[in-house]
């Protein structure tokens, strides 16, 4: 993956959290990688809400075991997961 997708992943996903979690586009483009989403309202239901919002974007399948909350609590760690599960379903 180059480093242009990536961004182009951290953009995508910016923009899911915003529907997600009901943000405004300038939260949104103020979220720092490493910031815990968990402060902006991810709790499980929304988790979930992501969770099917990534697989449709990216076209990938989140088993059980990537499900918890520490895969997706930072914007870092939701695109390491999607990254990781884009190689392995290639």
């Amino acid at each position: 993956m180059t480093v242009d997708s990536l961004y182009t992943n951290y953009d995508a996903i910016k923009d899911k959290l915003a529907d997600v979690l009901k943000l405004d586009q300038e939260t949104v483009l103020g979220l720092s990688e490493d910031e815990d989403l968990r402060n902006y309202g991810l709790g499980s239901l929304a988790a979930v809400e992501l969770v099917v919002a990534l697989e449709l974007m990216f076209n990938i399948l989140i088993e059980e075991e990537d499900m918890l909350i520490e895969n997706l609590c930072t914007l870092n760690q939701i695109a390491t997961l999607v990254r990781r599960l884009e190689e392995e379903q290639a």
